[in-house]
């Protein structure tokens, strides 16, 4: 019998700190005498009971509409103003102090997206959010605020490009130019015409099998797109790459509200576009793909979506070599997130001691299993271990139930599990499963790492078709762009001892690649010590960086008169290193901060970007 079938009793009010058994959450619980706090409506001497109502059966601790108790504060002592509904208090503002009152019920929905707009472009004491995480309220739509967010940094940082592009020409005494000609621009620089050209002509054969340095998906991308922009492919390679932009802004956003807050996510994404090179990212190159799939994949690999990620893997092994690092990302998210460096937690993992031959000689007893966010049934059958099951059993004092034959799960509260958007927020809500409580049928989705791989050898199939030399990506780099593997510090030193003549073009060179390296090696290892270090659960994020920051420096370019930037191009490719910009969006919440970097940022931006506009080599 429910706590709602049960006669109230009338013959005195309920005592302090005394509640029925089976009581719902709905009923007022009785104030906690050990915070300190006073009954209700007593008289001044404190002996008068709570007043009751008129027919002497229900003490009045209702809300004005008579359908909710006011809730009482953390510290018991008064209950908080009810909203203008009267079904919910006002929530608190991350300062303590009290916010507005709270909207309408939870199935109407909120406006997030115009909180991630306004903390995107640094309104943040307008953008604060009010009350618990968004993924804990029902009614939040994560997915739609981050495409807002990224939408209104990419609007912002094509604004602010137009803006050079324009400018870019003052004192230039030379005739006039079309517009058109200023977009061409943007995609006949440097590298961008070795992908338009794969793109017409594929992997063609050369002396040095120079393509070969650029992988194939860009130009892929760009063929397929082509026809779209009536043949022109330096319009298509323009549209494929702020598209990937686009793309990568939103899941980046998505990535660091959930492993941060939002505020954070919004100055993420904005610093990735604000860095002295982020032009790049609008220019014909392949940095933004590479982004939008790295991101992509680790995203999944946070949420324990292993196939997913191995698919993404593969196509970002396909668009970079620096993709194949996802292997060792994967490796280590699967052994955390199944607990597999404990060896009790991996020998009850095993699939052998789930299968019917080994269970059916033995009994088996009951236990709570898997129930996913998206499972039908609230109860299923899984056969278990029945030794460690005899052994969970007398710990918890239980008996072991040796009349079943197969195994029945104990229902779960479906209320507190529907609420909880994955198995993380099912945890801990208390309804999804522990980490040593998993799916039956082993570790079938450890296979999905070998698809990493096998990006990388659709590539090397690729060369070896055309240059047959399935390497070839390799040794075009080492003959054409003079880079050959190396210890990691002895690029950083050798750029250090060469720097050049000072306030010359190669000194300013060297300084901005050795700035960059510095800057991200730091904002490194602050994810491991210090004031902003991330939790044990994140350490996926500085060994991704660390990896990606190490393949970028060990591949330097020999100093040579001809190439005298042992560190070429690392201020473009550290744009990859994502986990470092999720640093400094958690750092830059100070706002002197905040605006120091904006500013330094911004403005070597302008200048490198007007500088690129005028053919001169940048990174």
């Amino acid at each position: 019998m429910g706590a709602a079938d049960r006669p109230r009793r009338q013959e005195r009010p309920a005592a302090l700190g005394e509640t029925a058994a089976g009581e719902t959450a709905l009923t007022a619980p009785a104030p906690d005498l050990a915070a300190g706090t006073q009954p209700p409506r007593e008289s001044d001497n404190g002996t008068q009971p709570p007043r009751e109502s008129h027919d002497g059966t229900q003490p009045p601790r209702e809300s004005h509409d008579g359908t909710q108790p006011p809730r009482e504060s953390h510290d018991g002592t008064q209950p908080p103003r009810e909203s203008r509904h009267g079904t919910q208090p006002p929530r608190e503002s991350g300062d303590g102090a009290e916010g507005r009152a709270a909207g309408p019920p939870a199935e109407k929905g909120e406006r997030g997206w115009r909180r991630a707009l306004l903390a995107t472009l640094g309104f943040d004491a307008l953008a604060r959010p009010s009350g618990a995480h968004p993924q804990d309220r029902p009614g939040d739509r994560p997915w739609r605020r981050a495409w807002f967010a990224g939408l209104g940094v990419f609007a912002a940082s094509k604004v602010g490009l137009a803006a050079v592009s324009a400018s870019a020409w003052i004192g230039d005494q030379g005739p006039g130019r079309p517009m058109r000609q200023i977009a061409r621009l943007w995609a006949t620089q440097y590298d961008s015409p070795w992908f338009i050209a794969i793109a017409q002509h594929g992997y063609q054969p050369t002396a040095d099998a120079s393509p070969a340095a650029f992988f194939p998906l860009y130009p892929v991308l760009i063929r397929l797109v082509t026809p779209l922009c009536l043949g022109h492919s330096w319009a298509a390679a323009l549209l494929v790459a702020n598209a990937a932009l686009l793309v990568a802004l939103v899941l980046l956003f998505r990535l660091a509200e959930h492993e941060m807050d939002r505020a954070a996510a919004g100055r993420t994404v904005f610093y990735l576009v604000a860095f002295p090179t982020g032009f790049f990212l609008t220019a014909a190159y392949n940095e933004g793909l590479f982004i939008a799939l790295l991101v992509a994949a680790v995203y999944c690999l946070r949420r324990e979506h292993w196939w997913r990620a191995g698919a993404l893997g593969a196509l970002a092994a396909t668009a970079r070599s620096a993709g194949i690092l996802l292997v060792l990302a994967f490796a280590f998210e699967y052994v955390r997130a199944h607990d597999l460096l404990r060896p009790r937690a991996w020998f009850r993992s095993q699939s052998y001691f789930r299968t019917r031959a080994y269970v059916r000689a033995r009994h088996l007893v009951s236990r709570p299993s898997y129930v996913g966010a998206h499972a039908a049934p609230a109860r299923q059958k899984m056969p278990i271990n029945p030794f460690f099951a005899a052994i969970g059993a007398a710990r918890k004092g239980g008996a072991i139930d040796r009349d079943r034959k197969t195994h029945a799960d104990w229902p779960v509260n479906a209320d507190r599990g529907a609420q909880a958007a994955g198995p993380r927020q099912q945890r801990a809500a208390g309804a999804g499963p522990s980490r040593r409580t998993r799916r039956p049928g082993g570790h079938r989705g450890a296979l999905a790492i070998l698809l990493i791989p096998a990006g990388l050898g659709a590539v090397m199939a690729a060369d070896w078709h055309a240059y047959r030399d399935p390497l070839a990506f390799s040794h075009t780099q080492a003959t054409h762009w003079g880079r050959h593997p190396a210890w990691p510090w002895q690029a950083p030193i050798a750029a250090a001892r060469h720097p050049g003549a000072w306030f010359t073009e190669i000194w300013a060179h060297n300084l901005l690649e050795l700035a960059t390296v510095t800057l991200l090696g730091v904002l490194l290892v602050l994810a491991l010590a210090g004031p902003w270090r991330l939790r044990r659960d994140q350490m996926l994020f500085p060994l991704l960086g660390a990896a990606l920051l190490v393949f970028m420096i060990s591949f330097p370019s020999r100093y040579t008169h001809d190439i005298p930037y042992p560190l070429l191009s690392t201020s473009r490719i550290g744009l990859e290193i994502f986990p470092a910009f999720l640093m400094l969006g958690r750092i830059g919440g100070r706002p002197w901060l905040d605006r120091a970097l904006l500013a330094a940022f911004l403005g070597t931006q302008g200048v490198l970007a007007a500088h690129f506009l005028h053919s001169g080599w940048v990174a």
